[in-house]
């Protein structure tokens, strides 16, 4: 957590020090929350969330900083990405794994080697990853095709393309979906997410 006081100016302003209190309450019980538990910490899906909440906690940092600084329009544009993050992630913990976590899970370095063969075939941009690719996009082919096969010990690598999104839901059907996991909760997991989108990602 920052030092409240590296924040900007308008800090002390009565609606920026609400969100801020809120902002950081969050920010804490979700820290308490995963990182008490080292067993969860060092599982598949412990190690993820906890990349996903380090990426929260930054995305959060940022809108904090950018809001206390009286730059209100930049702060609501990130705060797309970080009701993205959110949503996201609920859904990932409330799906079935099979179709939400493992996905997820093999996404990025699936991802990572789509980008990279793509570079490599584009000459424009070859021409300036070249040393790059040279020396990585075996190994990024590699650690793709390894966690296939450790999802699916029957994967054949042979033809083997890479995919660049981890689910064909739009970020509103994920929305609806998770809002319909979630509906019947006695906890906080209940309060929906699909108002947001419209109020937070459509006009952001």
């Amino acid at each position: 957590m920052k030092d409240f006081l590296e924040y900007g100016r308008f800090k002390n302003e009565l609606g920026v020090k609400a969100f801020l209190d809120i902002s950081e309450k969050a920010e804490r019980i979700s820290v308490k929350a995963i990182g008490s538990n080292l067993s969860v910490q060092l599982s598949d899906s412990g190690m993820m969330f906890n990349n996903l909440l380090y990426l929260a906690g930054k995305t959060s940092w940022s809108v904090r900083i950018l809001a206390t600084s009286g730059l209100m329009l930049q702060a609501y544009m990130l705060l797309r990405i970080r009701f993205e993050q959110t949503l996201v992630s609920s859904y990932l913990v409330h799906e079935d794994r099979e179709k939400g976590f493992i996905p997820f899970l093999k996404h990025n370095p699936s991802n990572e080697y789509h980008f990279a063969k793509r570079a490599e075939e584009d000459p424009r941009l070859n021409e300036f990853f070249s040393d790059f690719l040279d020396k990585k996009i075996d190994s990024l082919k590699k650690r793709a095709v390894e966690f296939e096969k450790h999802f699916n010990p029957d994967f054949n690598e042979d033809g083997f393309e890479p995919h660049w999104k981890w689910t064909n839901k739009s970020i509103f059907k994920i929305a609806k979906k998770r809002d319909e996991l979630t509906e019947t909760l006695n906890e906080i997991s209940s309060f929906p997410l699909l108002v947001y989108y419209r109020v937070v990602y459509k006009a952001a």
